[in-house]
């Protein structure tokens, strides 16, 4: 895939020119451009033409979201098991300083 343009201007200046008008685009436009799946462009000057028909690595490709990465499920709560010397400094302060709730 080339991404050199007719002008004989280098990639980066390209992806930049590119992403400046991608920063210009409504927060609409961007929302239902990245909702869909497009033909990547063969060039930045046929993205130019219509940032709405195609994608552009770099610039609107649609990266993978969290909840689409796989992940564990959680896991149900189990509480730590309390020592023999926990319980009864929990009694002792509830003795001295009562009902708390």
């Amino acid at each position: 895939m080339s991404y050199s343009g007719q002008r004989g201007s280098s990639y980066g200046s390209q992806i930049r020119r590119a992403r400046m008008v991608q920063a210009r685009r409504t927060p609409h436009a961007k929302e239902i451009d990245s909702g869909l799946k497009a033909p990547i462009a063969k060039n930045v000057e046929q993205w130019l033409s219509a940032p709405n028909r195609y994608d552009l690595p770099d610039v609107d490709m649609n990266k993978p979201k969290e909840a689409e990465k796989k992940r564990e499920p959680d896991k149900p709560f189990e509480p730590k098991p309390l020592t023999h010397s926990e319980i009864q400094r929990r009694l002792a302060y509830h003795k001295v300083m009562g009902t708390t709730h």
